[in-house]
């Protein structure tokens, strides 16, 4: 596990925007965007601290790349602000849910994927829908 996390740390932190990993390691500081309002994976609690699992994975990659004694600062990040985040240095790493496309792969680094989502369209069975163009004329619900 740990030697997954250090390689995900690694490609996230390689060839971006953001701070080298040897600046993050003298600062002993690793700044990490995370969204403000999308649990469970991260959002600010009662507290006004962050919590979920990209706030607990990111704890995790602080550790594997700054040790036990490392800090980690939480950045909330808004969906629209995502790419500004890393490319003008105001995050060193992203935890966020973000696809990955040719055009954001030429300014910036991605890890390997550590979530995947499935998505589908639930009908009755007795209303056939078994393509896109079935869905014309349906009211749907989306979430």
């Amino acid at each position: 596990m740990k030697k997954a996390l250090g390689l995900l740390a690694a490609a996230a932190l390689t060839f971006s925007c953001a701070n080298t990993l040897e600046q993050i390691k003298s600062s002993n500081t690793l700044r990490i965007g995370v969204a403000e309002h999308s649990a469970p994976f991260s959002k600010i609690n009662n507290n006004g601290e962050f919590e979920g699992f990209e706030v607990d994975l990111a704890k995790e990659l602080a550790k594997a790349i700054l040790g036990d004694g490392g800090r980690v600062e939480f950045v909330g990040i808004k969906a629209a602000d995502r790419g500004k985040a890393v490319t003008e240095n105001k995050v060193d790493l992203l935890i966020h849910n973000w696809a990955r496309t040719s055009a954001r792969a030429k300014e910036m680094d991605f890890s390997i994927p550590y979530l995947s989502v499935t998505l589908a369209v639930v009908a009755k069975k007795s209303d056939n829908i078994h393509k896109v163009s079935d869905l014309n004329g349906k009211k749907l619900l989306t979430i």
